[in-house]
């Protein structure tokens, strides 16, 4: 029984990792599509998760919400925050220093 458990520890856990790498490379390229689209520079090409959490969402069903930072340039000599927010490996929102997207 013990062995049982701790193989679906296993399991979720992986999976949990798996799920989070896709996630991160969506919220990447969402990110960097969106500062393309805005004729900004996407700094680092990167994203740093900020937070994971519950979450429900439009079907009222409770979902994984990831939140990530970023960094952008208007003219190359600056560096303002960005904010992409996942929930159920769909873009809730993207924010790009007070523009919403």
């Amino acid at each position: 029984m013990e062995s049982i458990l701790a193989i679906g520890v296993i399991v979720g856990l992986v999976w949990f990792w798996s799920d989070s790498l896709r996630a991160r490379e969506f919220a990447l390229r969402e990110c960097k599509t969106a500062c393309e689209r805005a004729d900004m520079q996407f700094l680092d090409q990167t994203v740093a998760l900020a937070s994971v959490g519950l979450a429900r969402d439009h079907q009222g069903r409770v979902r994984i919400r990831r939140r990530y930072r970023f960094e952008f340039s208007i003219d190359g000599g600056d560096r303002s925050p960005g904010q992409i927010t996942l929930t159920a490996g769909r873009v809730e929102s993207l924010w790009l220093g007070g523009t919403a997207t």
